[in-house]
């Protein structure tokens, strides 16, 4: 039962109706629990966590999820030990504690490379790619998003190849090189027409 209410929990969460999204998620993690099932009980307490970090309650959110992480590590699953880490990042980065975010970024990324998880190493690239970039140090952000295009540019989806163009892009614009930050963005452009992917 509980596999199956909470992804119906991220669903409500993603809808920003946040009053089901808690009781679909607090009634999974008591199901979860009766049922002795761990990574269910994991995968309830990082929605607790993500529901709480939309809300602003970083203090909530912050111990959620390194609950929820903790349960993940100890069981081996690196699938949302992968998500753990990247909303952790993001929640710190969205306070503009960047030095904290980046550290999640790594351990994410180091796990990644350690089983040559080549789609998680290059998102991860990507999220440090943007923490340089808000703190201003372009040279590596651009370093960044060079490493996450060279990983995603023989994918088959071209969605990630689509925002590596925007990335690039902003980094020219901070920069002041706009001449090269509208062909960046020109060709983000065209490749998402061409896939007529809207960017938002």
């Amino acid at each position: 039962i509980a596999r199956i209410l909470t992804p119906i929990g991220y669903d409500e969460l993603n809808n920003e109706d946040f009053d089901n999204a808690r009781a679909l998620l607090e009634e999974s993690l008591s199901e979860a629990r009766l049922a002795n099932d761990e990574i269910a009980v994991g995968n309830a307490i990082l929605g607790l966590g993500n529901l709480a970090g939309r809300q602003v309650d970083y203090e909530t959110a912050h111990s959620l999820i390194e609950e929820s992480l903790a349960i993940f590590k100890r069981v081996g699953d690196l699938p949302f030990l992968y998500i753990g880490l990247n909303l952790m990042g993001v929640i710190y980065s969205d306070q503009g504690n960047y030095n904290t975010a980046r550290e999640y970024f790594e351990e994410g990324l180091f796990l990644a490379q350690e089983v040559h998880d080549r789609l998680q190493v290059s998102l991860f690239l990507r999220n440090l790619g943007d923490i340089a970039l808000s703190t201003g140090d372009f040279d590596n952000a651009l370093s960044f998003f060079e490493q996450f295009r060279r990983l995603i540019q023989d994918t088959p989806d071209d969605f990630y190849l689509n925002m590596v163009f925007f990335d690039i892009g902003e980094v020219a614009r901070f920069q002041g090189n706009y001449d090269k930050a509208i062909v960046s963005f020109e060709k983000g452009l065209a490749s998402a027409r061409s896939d007529n992917w809207k960017a938002t």
